[in-house]
């Protein structure tokens, strides 16, 4: 798969592809006639950077977890202890949005209250 075509699969800039690459966060990308040729693992790599991203790691951190999981089986406690601490944080994110939903909600029903008592 092409850088363009990886970019655009992503909606990511293709220089932030390459950065990711010289980062060591997805393994290097062979070219073909001097172009990237992106493979399912790469994609399954990116698909994790940007997952993870979202849920608020920072690419320092995403580097790494890469490190530990490019040393072997033997860090999997440490990847696993990684992965918990982002579940919760991001179960805590969807908690407060809930939060912020419902207060939403209250102010419709109470607009929506006003009107009918006001002619």
């Amino acid at each position: 798969m092409k850088i363009q075509e990886v970019s655009k699969l992503f909606n990511i800039p293709s220089p932030t592809l390459r950065y990711y690459e010289d980062l060591g966060l997805i393994e290097e990308v062979p070219r073909i006639s001097n172009r990237r040729d992106y493979n399912d693992n790469h994609i399954d790599q990116i698909n994790f950077i940007i997952c993870m991203k979202k849920t608020g790691l920072s690419l320092k951190e995403i580097q790494n977890y890469v490190h530990l999981y490019l040393s072997g089986p033997q860090t999997g406690v440490e990847r696993i202890d990684i992965l918990e601490q982002q579940k919760a944080r991001t179960l805590e994110k969807i908690r407060e949005l809930e939060n912020i939903i419902n207060y939403i909600d209250q102010k419709i029903i109470t607009i929506d209250e006003e009107k009918q008592v006001t002619p």
